[in-house]
């Protein structure tokens, strides 16, 4: 039998149950020993033999033609070995030995390739000049071999779940839904000498804003192949360096005025000027996903769903929803609505908060003007189901924008689970021109002076006699009470940042 170590692969809750074994940025897991063809002419049951008395010495040769590939997996031939093994009929096993592939010494090398591309530090997609850095690590020298590049635009990267919302179902890579298109593919051969040790740059032509389609993911590939030392082809004996691949975020500058995002068609969106996509966590892990059923506000089918079981290890991690350019300059005064829907399951855990950031450099630096805690507006009888909320279950939030709608900004609105429980959904979010009388009642509510070193002012009557608390900025609850006077005392709070909260009202200050 031939096997195969260190197949980079998806594997369910592989990292934390054998962390030795997942690659170093953490998001696959390195399969071992992995069964790839039966080499035996009898298959899987292996080939009779026919004397068995005691002395008897049998040898059998094997030929079997590698092909580059099976089930789209590489065979990488350093990492090949060959297994046999004697059986009685199809049940015991009596003596076994398996053994590495031996490559000779002057036909192998390992060139290896590195994504050098400067890519922009900010979320607006910007002209990329291609570059990759190819290093020979072996002893022969290398004089030519093919280079391949791709550019890829995605629409949407989604994470679709079975009609049951089951908890425990594993993931299943067949569920991802990818629509993207290949904008660049570019094919070259290099020709010189690379010694050993010795690095060249290869660049390909520069990708623009007319080879970039949509404000979404851009996916940038390479890869090395057919090696050559002169005329005699080299094996490659570590080919999981032969292939680099880098995913970014890019917003086009389109600049929208209004925003209505319901998620009805979200994961067949065509618009190339989308204004809103998911962004995933820091590992590009997905853990939101559309509903496939009725479970959306205002008696829509689909919302955003983030699962908040602590099987999923997602405490305290955001995930985000990113919108922009948004117009203020020309039309300042701005309106955001969102609806909510959550339910803990019975599973005592803190409750997730909905936050939301601007940002008016598109990415470099962002800035907190709302922080939601999530009240509990359904319940789930099964706890290993996902709580699928009815339609007039949703809370509405209003955000008043037009404080800081004094030029224009890109905004995410982020969930972030608390420690357990079991799931928040988010829908119909919007950002509209809001009405001059709208503007006029809102923009009263403030607080002054901030930073403040005692005294937090609120000039809005319309708040006294309601409940107040004050978050520090890892979500604890440090004050709690009720508002008066309009005034709150913060003397004795440390210096730093913290969130007041009162009513549907959210203000950050700084306490000096």
């Amino acid at each position: 039998m031939l096997l195969q170590n260190e197949i980079a692969r998806y594997q369910f809750f592989g990292k934390k149950y054998n962390p030795d074994y997942t690659t170093d940025d953490g998001s696959y897991y390195r399969h071992m020993h992995v069964l790839r063809k039966i080499i035996s002419e009898g298959g899987v049951w292996g080939d009779t033999i026919t004397n068995t008395i005691k002395g008897d010495y049998g040898y059998r040769k094997y030929t079997l033609i590698l092909p580059d590939s099976i089930n789209s997996v590489p065979l990488d031939l350093a990492n090949l070995e060959v297994a046999a093994f004697i059986s009685e009929s199809k049940s015991n096993i009596y003596t076994g030995h398996k053994a590495a592939i031996e490559i000779p010494k002057y036909t192998k090398t390992d060139l290896a390739l590195e994504d050098v591309t400067e890519y922009h530090n900010t979320l607006k997609f910007e002209t990329i000049k291609p570059k990759f850095k190819i290093t020979n690590n072996s002893d022969a020298p290398v004089t030519t071999f093919d280079i391949k590049y791709s550019f890829y635009n995605t629409k949407t990267i989604l994470n679709l779940y079975d009609e049951d919302y089951n908890f425990y179902d594993e993931y299943n890579e067949d569920n991802v839904l990818q629509k993207y298109d290949t904008l660049v593919a570019k094919a070259d051969k290099y020709s010189g000498i690379i010694n050993k040790g010795e690095s060249i740059i290869f660049e390909f032509p520069e990708i623009t804003r007319d080879d970039y389609k949509y404000s979404s993911f851009y996916i940038t590939h390479a890869s090395i192949s057919n090696i050559y030392s002169n005329d005699l082809f080299l094996l490659d004996v570590d080919s999981t360096n032969n292939t680099t691949e880098t995913t970014n975020l890019g917003l086009i500058d389109t600049v929208f005025s209004e925003i209505e995002f319901s998620f009805e068609n979200a994961d067949t969106s065509s618009n190339e000027l989308l204004p809103a996509y998911i962004v995933f966590d820091k590992s590009l892990n997905p853990y939101f996903t559309l509903d496939k059923g009725y479970g959306g506000a205002k008696n829509t089918r689909t919302a955003v769903l983030f699962l908040l079981n602590s099987l999923y290890h997602l405490v305290s991690n955001p995930g985000y929803m990113l919108f922009g350019e948004i117009d203020c300059k020309d039309n300042p005064n701005k309106i955001l609505t969102y609806y909510y829907a959550y339910s803990d399951g019975r599973q005592t855990g803190t409750s997730p908060r909905i936050v939301i950031d601007i940002s008016k450099d598109f990415g470099k630096t962002w800035q907190r003007i709302s922080d939601v805690f999530c009240k509990e507006t359904g319940v789930v009888e099964d706890l290993k189901k996902v709580y699928v909320p009815v339609s007039d279950e949703y809370k509405q939030v209003k955000i008043n924008l037009s404080e800081y709608a004094k030029e224009n900004f890109i905004m995410r609105i982020g969930g972030i689970p608390g420690s357990n429980g079991n799931a928040l959904w988010i829908d119909e979010i919007s950002i509209k021109n809001a009405p001059e009388e709208s503007i006029e009642e809102n923009t009263n509510l403030s607080i002054y002076p901030n930073p403040t070193a005692n005294i937090l002012y609120i000039n809005n009557d319309h708040l006294l006699g309601e409940e107040y608390k004050i978050y520090d900025m890892s979500g604890k609850m440090i004050i709690n009470g009720i508002n008066n006077t309009n005034e709150i005392n913060v003397e004795t709070l440390n210096t730093g940042t913290y969130s007041l909260k009162i009513k549907d009202s959210i203000f950050n200050f700084i306490k000096k």
